[in-house]
Order: structure tokens, then sequence, then C-alpha cells
């Protein structure tokens, strides 16, 4: 007993010393008022060292209770020094991804009223813990609600650009494109993302947003192979080994990546997060869509489908270049030019005209197509036709078709007098060529390459020589009357 005797004023020695530090000075509560209780014990009439014992442990457990209920007291200390959450004042209204005005004022009006409680709230010795901690979790969750509030959600059969918008940045502007590329162990797909081209209704910059939950979304594309998926990086193993690369795209399912979308205090500017490292998809000063802080500023619009309108009743002959796959009339011819020779191009008859593909067309055409655009770059070369989706200069050298004294041709582009190439139309490249103009007049100094395929002044053979009564698929070698011969390779 002696030893109980002599180890109870120390221990509340030791209590009370600690007890002023600000684990016991900055708020008062029944565990405090408990704990106080306890340490006034009157040992002065006990007379067992079982009286001794039990009044050291209930000190102890006195202490143990207000240390474990602190933290509820701090919090409350905490919040009612905190400043008010700011009640947010852009992206309100009925737009993708905004706030909506009616949710937002509630939530704020719940807001206020769990702060308001906390500031009025006193604490007395009968306070317990559990009571303080409620207020502060209804504060909590109050907090939470309001910044983790669901924006509107976009129209599942709507897609979307997403353009770049930080101010200084050089692809600011840029819409986000899907483009197509080498395939590997870590993108099988081949397919990634940059922001190297203005929004364009020809080019596959169109985003299909489709909800998980809240504002965590899928984000698809449309290809010619299907619906692909954007994923957090590259995509073999598991996900968690995707964090912190170039955002990249999967056809698997189950690989597809999550990315939540956040409002930013600028209207109509949001940031998208990588789920999995809760970091911002940003673009970086190359164009390179990548999972990294910085840069990560975006806007939103709209997308809308390429409308290309096609018209080559005037002068018989066009070019044309589409981004995705159509059916043309069947008394319309489509050709590619895959080399020259002399004065002389060397075509191929297409039979369908397949997305991305520069072609001369030959006939009448009148039609307005509408579809979603699948191209990848402004320009597209194939053979010595290159096609553009957006008006562009012509370089110096090149050919373009013209109608000039009545001829139509494609004419050289001399120095100092480039005309323009409208979009979804083509030039030719024909490297080292001398001549001036490549005529579809057969009677002029220039070639004929489509007019002889259907005159009946050329006489076509195949590859073994023999005559054939028309264009047959494969090697064609077409004899003009005037004797000059040249290949057409039909496919």
């Amino acid at each position: 007993m002696i030893y109980y005797k002599q180890y109870l004023p120390q221990l509340i020695a030791e209590v009370e010393a600690d007890k002023s530090n600000a684990l016991y000075t900055n708020v008062t509560g029944k565990e405090l008022n408990d704990l106080n209780n306890a340490l006034g014990v009157d040992a002065s009439n006990f007379t067992s060292e079982q009286e001794y014992s039990d009044a050291i442990q209930a000190i102890k457990d006195a202490q143990t209770a207000y240390r474990n209920a602190y933290s509820s007291y701090d919090a409350l200390v905490a919040a009612k020094a905190a400043n008010k959450l700011e009640k947010v004042s852009a992206n309100i209204g009925e737009g993708v991804f905004q706030y909506n005005a009616d949710t937002n004022d509630n939530l704020y009006t719940s807001y206020e009223s769990a702060k308001n409680a906390i500031d009025a709230y006193t604490v007395t010795s009968e306070s317990t813990a559990a009571a303080v901690q409620e207020v502060v979790d209804e504060l909590d969750g109050a907090i939470v609600a309001y910044e983790n509030q669901t924006l509107n959600a976009p129209s599942p059969d709507k897609r979307y650009n997403l353009v770049v918008a930080t101010e200084g940045h050089a692809k600011n502007g840029n819409a986000v494109i899907i483009i197509p590329g080498s395939t590997s162990d870590n993108n099988p797909t081949g397919y990634g993302m940059n922001a190297n081209f203005a929004p364009n209704a020809n080019l596959n910059q169109t985003l299909i947003f489709t909800q998980v939950s809240g504002n965590i979304y899928n984000i698809s594309f449309e290809t010619s192979e299907g619906t692909t998926y954007l994923t957090y990086g590259t995509n073999n193993g598991s996900k968690a080994d995707w964090a912190n690369s170039q955002i990249q795209a999967t056809s698997d399912d189950s690989k597809k990546g999550e990315f939540k979308i956040a409002a930013t205090a600028t209207d109509n500017v949001f940031n998208i997060y990588n789920t999995l490292t809760n970091k911002t998809i940003a673009c970086q000063d190359g164009g390179n869509i990548y999972t990294e802080d910085g840069n990560a500023d975006f806007t939103l619009a709209e997308a809308s489908k390429a409308s290309i309108s096609i018209n080559t009743s005037a002068a018989g002959y066009g070019t044309l270049i589409l981004p995705f796959t159509a059916d043309k009339p069947e008394d319309v011819k489509a050709y590619t030019c895959v080399e020259y020779s002399g004065d002389q191009l060397t075509l191929v008859v297409a039979d369908a005209i397949e997305a991305n593909q520069p072609y001369i067309i030959e006939g009448s055409w009148n039609e307005t197509i509408e579809n979603w655009g699948l191209g990848a770059a402004v320009e597209n070369t194939v053979g010595l036709l290159t096609g553009v989706y957006a008006a562009t200069t012509a370089p110096v050298g090149s050919y373009v078709m013209q109608k000039n004294n009545d001829k139509v041709g494609f004419y050289k582009v001399a120095e100092n007098s480039q005309p323009t190439v409208g979009a979804n139309r083509c030039y030719v490249t024909a490297t080292g060529s001398e001549t001036r103009v490549f005529f579809f007049d057969a009677e002029s100094t220039g070639i004929n390459a489509i007019e002889a395929l259907t005159s009946g002044d050329a006489q076509i053979f195949n590859a073994s020589g023999s005559q054939m009564p028309a264009l047959q698929k494969g090697i064609n070698i077409v004899r003009k009357a005037d004797g000059k011969s040249y290949k057409v390779i039909v496919k």
C-alpha cells in the first residue's frame, strides 16, 4: 500500500502539469470535467490498497478518455476558426459540366446551416465528444457534398471537342485529336492523342463522354474499327501500371480509363483528372496529352459532323478527299494518282471513296455529304495527290486543278502566284517535272489521263500484250491515237 500511497500524488502532479498545455486548455467538455473530478480525489480517508489502486486507475482512464476525445474538440476549434467556403460563381447553368443552379444553392444553404451551427456551438462541462463530433461531421459532410456536387452530364448521343484553354500555350485553342500510330505491346491499338490542330469537323476530334457515376466518365471515340476508349497510358498489365504517362487508347472494354471532370473558377473551363493518380491530364508544349500537372485547362464545345459539298458538273472534273467512306454515283469515276512519266500521269481506278484518300473525280457529282470526320491530319498525301482538310496555299512547284481559257488541267504553281486549295480538295506533287500543265484534253500538248480511258480513241492492252475491250483489274496499257502509251492500274 505504501507504493500506491506514494504514487497517487505523483500521478496527480504529472497530470496537472500536463493539463497546462494546449491539449487541455483549448476547449472544455465532459471528458475534461471527468478528468478534473478524478484528479480531485480525497485520499485522506483511504484505508486500503484497493482504494488507492481504484483512484489511480480512474485518473488514468479519465486521462485516456479525454485524449481520445480531444480530436473532436480540436476539430471543433478548427471549424470555428476556418474561413467560410466560397460559393461557386462560375460554370453555373444548364450547360454540359456546369453546376445546376438549384442544386448549387441548396447545397450551399446546407453548408451555411452547418457552419452556423458550428459557430454557435458552446462547449460546456456536460458536452461530450460524441455530440461535438456530430456537429463537426455535419459541417464536413456539407463541405464534401458542396465540393463534389455532380455537374450536368452531357447528352449520350452528342460528341464534343476538347479544346486547350491555357493562355500563352503554343497549342492554345487547338482541339484534342485522336491519331493512329504504330502498335506495340504497350499500345496495341496504336492510337494516341495530341492537340496539334485547330477544331475542324473533318478531323477525328470528337469525344463521347459516358457517365460512370457522379463526375467520373469513360471517354471514347469512334474509328473505322469501332469504339475505342481512352486509357491512363500504356494499356498492358494492370491499370495501376498506367499512371503518369501519355494518354493512349484501347478497344478492350476491361481496360478503359475512368476520368474525373472538374469545373474551374472560369466559365467553360474544366480540368480532367486521371483517377488513378488524381492528377490532371494536360497538353505538353509539343502537343501530346499526358498525365501531369500544369497546362491542364480545357474548354468543351459540342462537335458537329463534317459537311462536304461536291460539285463537278461545271468542269466535269474535280478533286476530292473525304474524312469518311462514301458511296459515289455509279456514273462518276474516281482515280488515285500514283506516279508520272514525262507529260503523263498514271492513274488508278478506285471502286469506292475511302476515308482520308485523295482522288481525282470525273463526271457530274452534285451532293452534300455529312458524317463524323475521321481525319488524323490536315494534309494527307497518297501517291502524287495531297488532300487537305483546311484551306491551304498550294506549294510552289505543285499542280492545282484549274480552268484557264476553257482548258481544265493541273497547272503548275509558280512563285508569287500560289492559289488556295479549298478544304476537301487536292493538289498534285510531281517532283522534278518540267511539264507546265497536265491537261484533261487529248488534243492539247499535255496528257489526258482520264478522258482517254473512256473515249473511243484509245486501245487497251493487258500486261501480256493482249488487247482488251475495257479496263481490267490489274495493270492496263492504254495506247492513245497519237501513239503515246501509259500505264493504268485498276484495283
